[in-house]
C-alpha cells in the first residue's frame, strides 16, 4: 500500500483547482506545496510511530478525531468534513510541534506561496492523512503496533521525495536512511583517491620489497648474535605489543563506560542539571555520527529504566534552524531506542558547544 499514490490518484486538476481557490494561490504553487507537505507529514508520522509510545499516541488521536459517520473515501469528503481544518491542524501540530513554523516557511519559500497559505495546505494535508490512516485502522482493526507497521512500510515510498534540508529540519533524515546515502556518496568520492593510492603503492612495492628482504636479513643476523646474551627478548617484545593493543582497546571501552556511568548518575539524581553528551556529534551533512547513534541508543535504554523521568535536549547550531534540526535528530534517536516522544522536550540554542541533556522526575 502506497498512501501517497492513493492521494495522487484522487488529486485531479479539478480538485487541485478547488484547493487553490480556497487558499488563494495558483495551482502550480499549490501543487508544489502539497508535494512537499504530504511526504513531510507522512515521514514525521512514520518516525513518531516507530516507538510504542508514539504509535499509541497517534492511534488515540485517530480514534478521538474520527467523524461521527466515519472517514470519507474521497479527498473532497475528507476536506469537507466537519471540523476538518481544526482536526488537520491538531494532527500537524502533534507531529511537528515547535518545528511547525520552520516547515511552513520552508514550504512557502520553495513553492512561492504565502506562509499563511502553506499553513492552510499543511492542515489540509494533515486532514487527508488522518482520513486515510483512520480508514485503514477501522477497516483492518489495527492496534498501535499495526499502525506503526503500516507507517513503517511507507518509508521506501518516501525516498527522494523529501529534500535533505527539510528532512533535517524535521529531524528524520537518519530515519529515512539519508545518513546511509551520505556514506555511500562519500565512498564514491573517495574511490578515485583510493585507486591512486593503490597504483602508487604498487609502484613503490617494486623497489621496497628487495629493501625489506635485505633489512630483514640484517635484523635476523643481529638477533641471532644477541640471543645468547639476552634471553626472552622475543617474548618481552610480544608482551609489550600485546599490552599496548590492550590499552588502546581499553580507551574506547572506558570512554563508553564513562558515558554510561555519567548518564546513570544524572538520571538517578533527576535534578534537571544539564550534562554534556560526550561523543554525540554531527557530520558535515548534519546527520548524527555512528558513535552518536550508539550512545543515544544506550541512553534511551537507561532512561527507559526510569519511567517517570522527563528529558530535555539542548542542542547548539549556527542558527535556530540548525540548532532545532540537531535537537530533533537527537530526540528521534531516543525515540528509536524506545523512548516515548511525549517524554522528550527540545531546546535549540544559537551558539557552539556539545549537546546537553537534563533529567527531571
Amino acid at each position: 500500500m502506497n498512501i501517497l499514490n492513493i492521494i495522487r490518484e484522487q488529486l485531479s486538476p479539478e480538485m487541485l483547482g478547488q484547493i487553490s481557490k480556497t487558499v488563494g494561490e495558483n495551482p502550480e504553487g499549490t501543487k508544489t506545496a502539497l508535494q512537499q507537505a504530504l511526504p513531510a507529514l507522512l515521514g514525521s508520522a512514520a518516525a513518531q510511530a516507530s516507538s510504542p509510545g508514539g504509535a499509541t499516541g497517534l492511534l488515540e488521536m485517530l480514534k478521538q478525531k474520527t467523524p461521527q459517520g466515519g472517514w470519507s473515501e474521497s479527498l473532497s469528503g475528507l476536506l469537507g468534513s466537519a471540523g476538518g481544518g481544526s482536526t488537520g491542524s491538531s494532527f500537524v501540530g502533534s507531529l511537528l510541534g515547535p518545528k511547525m513554523n520552520l516547515v511552513r516557511d520552508f514550504i512557502a519559500g520553495h513553492s512561492g506561496i504565502r506562509p499563511e497559505s502553506a499553513t492552510s495546505l499543511m492542515s489540509m494535508g494533515g486532514q487527508i492523512l488522518m482520513g486515510i490512516l483512520g480508514k485503514q485502522v477501522m477497516a483492518r482493526g489495527l492496534g498501535a503496533s499495526g499502525l506503526g507497521q503500516l507507517l513503517s512500510s511507507q518509508i521506501p515510498h518516501l525516498q527522494g521525495l523529501i529534500p535533505p534540508e527539510l528532512a533535517n529540519t524535521l529531524g528524520i533524515g537518519n530515519y529515512l536512511g539519508m545518513g546511509k546515502q551520505a556514506v555511500s556518496d562519500a565512498a564514491s568520492q573517495a574511490a578515485p583517491v583510493m585507486e591512486h593510492a593503490r597504483t602508487t603503492g604498487a609502484s613503490a612495492l617494486r623497489w621496497a620489497i628487495p629493501l625489506a628482504v635485505a633489512l630483514g636479513a640484517i635484523i635476523l643476523i643481529y638477533q641471532q648474535n644477541r640471543r645468547g646474551n639476552v634471553g626472552g627478548t622475543a617474548d618481552e617484545v610480544s608482551s609489550t605489543v600485546g599490552t599496548a593493543a590492550t590499552n588502546v582497546s581499553a580507551v574506547g571501552v572506558n570512554a563508553a563506560q564513562g558515558f554510561t556511568d555519567r548518564m546513570k548518575a544524572a538520571i538517578a539524581s533527576g535534578d534537571a542539571a544539564p550534562v554534556a553528551l560526550q561523543g554525540v556529534d554531527f557530520d558535515s551533512s548534519g546527520n548524527l555520527s555512528a558513535e552518536a547513534q550508539t550512545r543515544l541508543s544506550q541512553l534511551g535504554k537507561l532512561i527507559n529504566e526510569s519511567p517517570s523521568t522527563q528529558v530535555t535536549i539542548t542542542a547548539y547550531g549556527n542558527g535556530v534552524e540548525e540548532a532545532t534540526s540537531r535537537a530533533k535528530a537527537i530526540q528521534a534517536a531516543l525515540v528509536r531506542a524506545g523512548l516515548g516522544p511525549e517524554r522528550i522536550s527540545t531546546q535549540p540554542e544559537v551558539g557552539q558547544g556539545l549537546p546537553k541533556v537534563s533529567f527531571a522526575k
